[in-house]
């Protein structure tokens, strides 16, 4: 049985996982991408208040240590990326300015 850890990941490190392509995404049982825009600005919007937002569950994946599943929360997770990545505006009708954002080490 694997062994299941909890711990708090900061945005940085989840984007730094996505950038070098870390995280997979298991279609047999991940649905499509099916949330609104005023959807993903809303999560964005509790994230800058600082409101908790539920957690997002990844596996490190056995055949390819180092990389890791996405088991629960790719709406989430796609909503804080293309955010970040300017696809959307938030609802205050501002973009994420990347070239602020710091990236971890490693």
């Amino acid at each position: 049985m694997a062994e299941l850890s909890s711990q708090p990941t900061s945005i940085q490190t989840i984007y730094a996982m996505f950038s070098d392509e870390k995280l997979f995404v298991n279609r047999r049982y991940q649905r499509k991408l099916v949330w609104t825009l005023e959807e993903k600005q809303k999560l964005i919007e509790s994230i800058q208040k600082k409101y908790p937002i539920p957690a997002i569950l990844i596996a490190e994946r056995e055949d390819s240590p180092g990389t890791y599943e996405i088991i629960d929360g790719l709406q989430r997770l796609h909503a804080i990326i293309s955010f970040i990545e300017t696809g959307f505006a938030s609802l205050e009708d501002k973009r994420f300015a990347i070239e602020h954002f710091p990236r971890p080490n490693g």
